[in-house]
């Protein structure tokens, strides 16, 4: 059993009591603890077992840093704030920003890897500024929005138009998005999360498709056949593999994953994210759920007849989207038990392991933990790579990400964004904090 950090005797100011409806579906394995006592980061203490955080430092509980920044290196997601950890524009492991996009001061080899749409091209970093459009004079592709320098002039980089480039409506973005930019001009604007097809990029890995190609005008994502894979974007549902075209926040209509398995054409990591059971690379190197024949539990279809099963029917159930489901008259089944969808579930929430292998949970589940759609995440959206992907800190309205909060300060457990190995918990005293646990 997992328990919390422990203080030696009792301060009753600040004991903390967490009752089990508290803990429940928490994931952290906090289910029967009794009252223990800790104090908050900034309460004097004489030593480090007496806080919340672990960590006494100059007489006064402070915070511990327990994961890295954007930027920092990493070997695996967990070592993250964001827990996030991909390449770099320089190939090394680093902490990655959901956004999709990277901060002023992390480095780049494009205009488009940048929150702000400009790489300074002496620092090769991200900073303040805005990259080049179509026609402006330049020296380097790296100055220009699509990366893109020819006959030292910034030009076109596809059929679309790059994040940054001038627009006059959305339709001519490759992101759908167009906004006003500096001195009221209309300029198009980055998507969140990965990059839509037509958009620069540095490796498949940035692409929602799985597909950045190299031509005569620099490397953007490329569309792959069959439907349209999650975070594309779309014009109506019939288009996506999940049966899902929903607006984002920035306004542009993109393909969404719908919980649980995934459907054939979904891109995936192992079998057991697939509702056929069937994840394999094609001749592009990119894997997808696949199967030939009738679709399975879970999977998107189109009419009645396209289900395995001659009791299932092809309707929207709690999710949105087509799927073969059962009868609604069929027994939930309890915590702890596979599914394919959330339908099946007593709880409604059919959610993924470590290993993607999915079962029906109590409830959403925090951040830093394995999520298949956004409704999974109690706060914060779904992201990181296809099969793999964990529920995520949310994002600041100026691009940046929020980071997890660090064992000793304060949280909200109605939405808890609090660092790996630590837990939202009340305490007498007043106030609720994330509080390390020990296994």
């Amino acid at each position: 059993m997992a328990a919390l950090l422990l203080a030696s005797g009792c301060q009753s100011d600040f004991e903390l009591v967490i009752a089990p409806s508290d803990l429940a579906g928490s994931g952290d394995g906090f289910d029967d603890l009794s009252a223990v006592a800790c104090a908050p980061n900034g309460v004097a203490c004489q030593d480090s077992a007496t806080c919340c955080s672990g960590r006494c430092n100059a007489s006064v509980c402070a915070e511990q840093i327990v994961c890295g920044a954007e930027g920092d290196t990493c070997a695996k997601p967990n070592d993250c704030c964001s827990f996030l950890c991909g390449e770099s524009a320089t190939g090394a492991l680093v902490c990655k920003s959901p956004s999709g996009c990277a901060s002023d001061g992390q480095p780049c080899d494009r205009a488009g890897a940048c929150c702000s749409l400009f790489c300074d091209a002496t620092s090769a970093s991200c900073a303040p500024g805005l990259c080049l459009a179509v026609g402006a004079p330049c020296a380097k592709p790296i100055e220009c929005c699509g990366s893109a320098c020819m006959g030292a002039k910034c030009a076109p980089s596809g059929s679309c138009a790059a994040d940054g480039d001038p627009c006059a409506g959305a339709g001519d973005c490759c992101s759908s998005v167009c906004v006003p930019a500096a001195m009221n001009k209309l300029r198009c604007g980055a998507l969140s999360g990965c990059r839509v097809v037509g958009e620069t990029c540095d490796r498949p890995a940035d692409c929602c498709d799985g597909s950045c190609k190299t031509g005569p005008m620099g490397s953007s994502c490329q569309k792959t056949p069959g439907c349209l894979v999650a975070g594309e974007i779309c014009t109506g549902d019939a288009s996506c593999c999940s049966n899902v075209c929903r607006a984002t926040p920035e306004g542009a209509m993109r393909c969404q994953n719908s919980g649980g398995c995934s459907p054939i054409g979904e891109r995936c990591a192992s079998a057991s994210n697939c509702c056929s059971q069937n994840c394999a690379s094609g001749p592009d190197g990119i894997a997808r759920c696949g199967g030939p024949g009738c679709k399975q539990t879970g999977d998107s279809c189109a009419k009645n007849n396209d289900c395995c099963s001659a009791v299932q029917t092809c309707r929207t159930g709690v999710t949105p989207g087509l799927r073969c489901l059962d009868p609604t008259t069929t027994a939930c089944r309890s915590n702890g038990q596979a599914c394919a969808a959330p339908d099946q579930c007593c709880s409604q929430r059919c959610l993924p392991d470590s290993a993607g292998v999915l079962s029906c949970q109590p409830a959403c589940v925090p951040i830093g933990v394995p999520c298949a759609a956004a409704s999974d995440c109690c706060d914060g959206f779904c992201a990181g790579p296809p099969g793999r992907m964990v529920c995520s800190p949310p994002l600041h309205s100026d691009g940046g990400v929020a980071v997890c909060l660090g064992a000793g300060d304060g949280c909200d457990p109605a939405g808890s964004r609090c660092c790996a190995g630590t837990v939202c918990a009340s305490i007498a005293g007043g106030g609720t904090y994330c509080v390390v646990s020990i296994q």
